[in-house]
Formats: structure tokens, sequence, C-alpha cells
């Protein structure tokens, strides 16, 4: 839901695990179908939301669509994230645009903010 100058992304989101031998790009790559993930609410904490990642350990995936206002038409975008148990890699529209990994320090606590050039960012239609 669009608010002035933000767009709330919580929500229920698709969700795979270990998705198999797909490479980054393609898992990033809007057209992938997900069809076949399943449905986890965003966000989610340890004590709240999706218990499938309790005790969990390896790479998952999260993918949502957003469409951005036309009020937005080029500017710069900003993603903020929570904190991560225990790293990250951001993509919008199968363009990487923020990794949060072990040389950050208390990767595990700190929130993510990522800004997303207005180039990448399809006004008007669904961003993946």
């Amino acid at each position: 839901m669009a608010s002035g100058n933000a767009l709330s992304l919580e929500g229920m989101w698709r969700f795979a695990p270990e998705p198999g031998r797909a490479d980054a790009a393609r898992l990033a790559a809007p057209e992938w179908d997900d069809a076949g993930w399943e449905k986890t609410p965003v966000p989610s904490r340890a004590d709240a939301g999706d218990r499938r990642l309790k005790d969990r350990v390896g790479a998952f995936w999260y993918r949502t669509a957003f469409t951005p206002p036309a009020s937005w038409r080029g500017r710069d975008l900003a993603i903020v994230i929570g904190a991560v148990d225990d790293f990250d890699t951001t993509y919008l529209n199968g363009q990487q645009v923020g990794v949060t990994q072990v040389d950050t320090p208390h990767h595990w606590e700190t929130p993510r903010r990522y800004i997303i050039p207005a180039g990448l960012v399809r006004i008007g239609q669904a961003n993946t």
C-alpha cells in the first residue's frame, strides 16, 4: 500500500528454501516462475510468523512484486529491510541492489537499507 513517499511490502511473499540448481541470476529474474513456491508472511521473526525457518540452515529465497506510483518517476528509491539472520543479497528486477555479508559488524542484527537507482524501477508496472 502506498502512503506518500513509502510503499509497504509487508504481506504474503513467495518463499523457497534452497530452490534447486538454478543460479542466482535466474532466480532473481522477474520472469522466473515462482508459482510452485510456498507463501510466507513477511516480516517474520523467531517468535512470530513462519516457524518453518526455526533452526534451518542454508539459502532461502523470497519474492514479491509491487507497482510504484507514477509520482516516483525519476527518483531513486530505498528498500528498508529489518535485520536478517545472517546474510542477504537483495535484487530488484534481476539486478543486485544490496548485499550484507560476514564483513558487516553484527550482520545478524543490522537492519538493511539499500538504495535502488531510478533507472531500475519500472514505474506503473510490476517490479519483482
